[in-house]
């Protein structure tokens, strides 16, 4: 920004005025610090006057710009306040969502059969269910065998929607994805060879209760990985509250009080909804370190559920 009327003298010793002489020019800019003589000059400017010993800088205030940046074209001209100096031109990331392909990235969210593939995929999974179990025996082998066709559905979940994702251009994280398929891949079902004193035949759990079911129990227990869409995954869960804030609010509070169900609040979820401590960083060492009046009082109900079974 160039300051017409703050003129600056600058007077040269005769011995350095032949070896600058040469350099300097009229309408020259000169950056502050610039070592053309012995004293440095300590302001930017361009020069104004070119005298026999001595030159006029006319005042101005550099500005640093970076490669491919647009400068307007009023090079040499007085720039006032409100003046576009500048314009930079970078990359910005773009984030949004894709305009085609939404079907079918509805249709792998929501498990939906497709039958050209849906064939072999039920072959292959029930040729993984009978060869783990044969190889490293139960309970291993049913523990093995679901955690492997889980991990293999898993990981073909996500690039089949990474696929439709960045064939539209949109850049995704895996972890995104991850969260969703997790809680989708996170049930198994009871075999009708399983404990039925326990478990029901056909009864959806958590694939985290059945191996700690499997550790503590004597009798073995038989289940089978499947894959939930993200409205069944929503709708079969633990706590009644976390079922009722995703759908069918009225009906699912229904059936919770007609059945006794008791909601833990071990999820996040639920604790949002209620407006409790989140079971995350401080609030969740109550989790873990739970006292033994709790776990007595835990057992007890969970022989009374298990008892109105029978």
């Amino acid at each position: 920004m160039l300051e017409p009327f703050h003129l600056n003298w600058h007077f040269l010793h005769h011995d350095s005025w032949e070896e600058t002489s040469a350099i300097i020019h009229l309408g020259q800019f000169i950056c502050e610090n610039v070592c053309l003589f012995k004293s440095h000059i300590k302001k930017s400017g361009q020069i104004f006057i070119v005298n026999m010993d001595s030159f006029v800088l006319r005042a101005a205030k550099p500005y640093l710009a970076t490669i491919g940046a647009t400068v307007p074209g009023h090079y040499g001209k007085i720039l006032y306040k409100g003046d576009r100096l500048v314009t930079f031109i970078y990359e910005k990331s773009r984030s949004g969502d894709i305009t085609q392909g939404l079907p079918k990235v509805e249709q792998i969210f929501e498990a939906r059969s497709i039958d050209s593939l849906s064939p072999n995929l039920e072959r292959r999974i029930e040729d993984w269910n009978e060869c783990i179990p044969r190889i490293l025996g139960v309970p291993w082998g049913f523990l093995i065998g679901a955690e492997l066709t889980i991990a293999q559905s898993c990981i073909s979940l996500v690039n089949k929607i990474q696929k439709v994702y960045r064939s539209q251009g949109v850049q995704i994280h895996n972890r995104h994805i991850e969260i969703i398929i997790r809680q989708e891949t996170s049930k198994v079902r009871v075999s009708e060879d399983g404990m039925s004193n326990v478990f029901l035949p056909g009864e959806l759990i958590g694939l985290l209760r059945a191996e700690r079911a499997g550790r503590a129990l004597d009798e073995s227990i038989y289940y089978r990985a499947i894959l939930l869409g993200i409205t069944r995954a929503s709708l079969n869960t633990q706590s009644f509250i976390s079922e009722a804030n995703f759908q069918e609010t009225a009906q699912v509070l229904a059936k919770a009080a007609l059945r006794g169900r008791i909601d833990w609040l071990k999820g996040l979820k639920e604790n949002v909804v209620l407006g409790g401590i989140i079971p995350v960083g401080t609030g969740f060492q109550k989790f873990v370190h739970r006292s033994p009046q709790d776990k007595n009082l835990y057992f007890e109900i969970q022989k009374k559920i298990y008892s109105r079974r029978k």
